[in-house]
């Protein structure tokens, strides 16, 4: 009996020094992510000055839409400060020390750490206020009458502090794409808590 065992007991063992990936609990990660007052009346202002959305159920979907952007980026920005910060301490990646390490400094930053180009240079923080020293200060105009859904919805996600170049601004466009393509044509079928 005990020779049976020994097989279970090694693969445990062994599963136990797998690293943990951090990645796998990123979505409940990113739930608990809060903005901040600013951080959501830059968005609330987003949906209404530079996308024009008048109609409730619009702003609604553009407002969640943009907030699961904005928590992605955090996110992201608060996973790669770990990573960092753990390799400088000394861990090596792919260990579980190094996993465990990349949890809890990510944990304690909390809502701390709310933007890598922080609060001053229009990203997650402040977004809309340049950092000093900024050769431009440039901003979104505020007069887009007339102005086709996807230079607006291009608008929205630069105001927010997503760079054209990175792989989230496409993500950040589809996603703000669909939310209001939803909000004009909820599917059959499903309630719709705004209409």
């Amino acid at each position: 009996m005990r020779f049976r065992a020994l097989p279970i007991v090694a693969a445990l063992a062994s599963a136990a020094a797998l690293p943990l990936s951090p990645l796998s609990v990123r979505a409940a990660d990113e739930d608990n992510i809060q903005l901040n007052d600013q951080q959501v009346a830059l968005i609330r202002s987003t949906c209404l000055d530079i996308m024009r959305l008048r109609m409730v159920t619009d702003r609604a979907q553009c407002i969640e839409s943009l907030s699961n952007t904005m928590k992605s980026r955090i996110f992201a920005m608060l996973t790669q400060k770990s990573v960092m910060d753990c390799t400088e301490s000394g861990y090596v990646i792919g260990t579980s020390k190094f996993s465990f390490c990349m949890l809890s400094k990510r944990a304690g930053y909390g809502s701390a750490m709310t933007s890598t180009r922080g609060a001053a240079s229009g990203g997650p923080g402040l977004a809309g206020q340049e950092a000093a020293g900024d050769p431009v200060s440039v901003t979104a105009p505020r007069d887009l009458a007339g102005t086709p859904l996807h230079q607006r919805e291009e608008y929205a996600c630069a105001e927010i502090g997503v760079d054209p170049g990175e792989p989230g601004f496409q993500s950040c466009l589809q996603d703000l794409d669909l939310a209001l393509y939803l909000a004009r044509h909820p599917p059959s079928g499903l309630w719709n808590p705004f209409g």
